[in-house]
């Protein structure tokens, strides 16, 4: 296990509160008490799409424009907005390619769906039927 500065985040949506630590499903990410948004580094969100068996891919989506971009909280570059879709379903995240994935706190349920459809999409229905959850 890789181990890095451990030191204070920032929310990138309400920019002075701290994210703490947490640790679910052996995956470590970052929460915002205030607005309840999670950050994942990347290292982080590659563990939790082992965990899922789903593959990830940056870019994620569609890059969106935006007119205020949200800070990354490890290095503080402007955010990208990307738009992850599959069939009808699509979620905007904010990303920095350096660093992780931020998501509002009603973002993170829908992205990972829409992997879990897009991966059950391009296996054989004997592949679906034996999948663990």
């Amino acid at each position: 296990m890789l181990y890095r500065d451990e030191g204070l985040l920032s929310c990138p949506h309400c920019e002075e509160a701290v994210l703490s630590l947490q640790t679910v499903v052996w995956v470590n990410r970052r929460a915002c008490r205030g607005c309840q948004g999670v950050w994942f580094d990347l290292e982080d969100l590659a563990e939790l799409s082992q965990e899922l068996r789903v593959k990830l891919a940056l870019p994620c989506g569609e890059e969106q424009p935006q007119d205020a971009p949200r800070e990354c909280p490890r290095c503080s570059k402007a955010m990208k907005v990307e738009l992850v879709r599959h069939q009808l379903e699509s979620v905007p995240i904010d990303i920095c390619h350096d660093c992780g994935v931020w998501f509002d706190q009603e973002e993170l349920e829908p992205f990972l769906s829409i992997l879990m459809a897009a991966e059950d999409a391009a296996r054989s229905p004997f592949e679906r039927v034996n999948r663990p959850w």
